[in-house]
């Protein structure tokens, strides 16, 4: 794999972040090391002829029927004489 150099400057103005430049030193071997991980799927014999797999189940969306119901009575779940519900605010 050849070797790429990441510009945290570059990163820094794409993320619109305020990086100091002890972090960059910091940051920099980090990221290099993070993308050098992925030349691990390069290795991988056949790996460019796989469809794309988003969904490994044959799991659909799954929705339950929504059936309506008579809602409960006002005189069951106000206090007596009542019309609305008062704010506590305590």
């Amino acid at each position: 794999m050849d070797k790429r150099s990441i510009s945290v400057d570059h990163l820094e103005k794409l993320a619109n972040l305020k990086v100091d430049s002890r972090q960059k030193k910091e940051i920099g071997p980090q990221l290099e090391k993070t993308v050098d991980y992925f030349s691990v799927l390069d290795q991988i014999a056949g790996l460019d002829q796989e469809e794309p797999t988003f969904q490994i189940t044959d799991n659909t969306n799954i929705t339950a029927q929504d059936s309506p119901e008579p809602c409960l009575p006002r005189k069951k779940i106000l206090p007596k004489n009542k019309k609305y519900f008062i704010a506590d605010n305590d």
